[in-house]
């Protein structure tokens, strides 16, 4: 029989908090599986609400690519669930796609309120953020498209409305969340997250944020895990630039192919992206100068046999808003083209 000791000696490995050193992915797709068979990640999240998941909990060992990747007691059913039996990671790398990230902050928010229920956090911890700490892990949001100031806003509004999260603990809790775009796989990764394959490289990641202590710790935890980072200090002018570059070939790569703009020509589109970036304080060249990234993606052609999704009209709709934000007109006139010429076939691929 265990002595009455016995519990008081656990470990903080065996105790619900948050698992210093370690990484986790959220939520299962291609990038997550391929990121846990590359050794790069300890634990899986899955959304019960995204592809994969039954076939994921019903096996203890998946089969991809012909490959088995041991999954048996690395996946937790939500953020809550991992916390619980002791794993929730210090940082949880979130690789959904643009229209899957509401999906992501329900799981969280409802992760931040349950700590507040069950009384981990509280007003009267105002001052001690290493209980904050101890609770609640650093986030990467690595999803595909203009996400994360949408993230950030909705993010932030609702745990203005959790009593038990004061304005400090807030803040910091936003401190914890960074930016990240995948530099391995290249162009047209999010194009086969499902039905699950595995990458043949170990993943690497772009990483961008605010200059505090959580971001410097992010980029040293992805380089203790062998996931090579390059850090853009610029903050949220960083972040903004990498998300309308990924906009850009976007709209070059994938949609200009498909639709007739008449005597429209990649030289006006470079101008109107340029002066979006401009508008914004973004460098000349630093989102239209295209590496060879675009090129082998382009020669291998994972676009081929693409077709309009929601995804398209949502980019085009987030783009829109930046040059209506910055009040260049023509650029909110091209996008405007853009999406009513794309719209009918969205309307009709997602009826169908």
């Amino acid at each position: 029989m265990q002595g009455s000791g016995d519990k008081s000696r656990k470990t903080d490995t065996m105790q619900a908090v948050v698992q210093v050193g370690t990484i986790g992915f959220y939520p299962i797709n291609s990038l997550s599986i391929s990121a846990f068979h590359h050794g790069q990640c300890q634990v899986l999240i899955h959304s019960p609400l995204a592809p994969n998941q039954e076939l994921v909990k019903q096996k203890g060992d998946l089969s991809v690519d012909g490959t088995t990747v041991p999954l048996q007691g690395n996946v937790f059913s939500s953020f809550s669930d991992a916390f619980y039996r002791g794993r929730l990671p210090e940082l949880v790398v979130i690789t959904c796609n643009m229209m899957e990230t509401p999906q992501f902050l329900e799981a969280f928010l409802d992760f931040c309120e349950k700590l507040c229920t069950l009384g981990f956090l509280s007003p009267e911890t105002d001052d001690d953020f290493s209980i904050l700490d101890r609770y609640v892990p650093q986030v990467i949001i690595a999803s595909y498209g203009i996400v994360f100031d949408v993230i950030l806003d909705k993010m932030n509004t609702a745990l203005s409305l959790i009593s038990g999260i004061s304005p400090r603990h807030r803040e910091r809790i936003l401190q914890k969340v960074s930016r990240g775009m995948w530099a391995f796989p290249e162009e047209g990764y999010d194009l086969t997250l499902t039905p699950l394959t595995l990458y043949p490289k170990p993943l690497a990641l772009n990483v961008a944020g605010s200059s505090s202590i959580y971001t410097l710790r992010t980029t040293q935890l992805l380089e203790t895990h062998g996931i090579p980072c390059e850090f853009n200090p610029n903050g949220s002018q960083g972040i903004l630039e990498w998300e309308i570059n990924l906009a850009y070939k976007h709209v070059l790569h994938r949609l200009l192919p498909l639709v007739n703009l008449g005597d429209a020509s990649s030289l006006d589109i470079n101008e109107h992206f340029e002066s979006l970036a401009k508008a914004y304080d973004i460098l000349p060249g630093q989102v239209t100068c295209l590496d060879n990234a675009g090129s082998k993606s382009k020669k291998s052609s994972p676009f081929k046999d693409y077709t309009l999704t929601t995804l398209d009209l949502a980019i085009l709709h987030q783009l829109h808003q930046l040059a209506q934000g910055a009040s260049l007109n023509s650029v909110a006139e091209f996008l405007d083209t853009l999406i009513h010429k794309i719209q009918p076939s969205v309307m009709t691929s997602t009826s169908a």
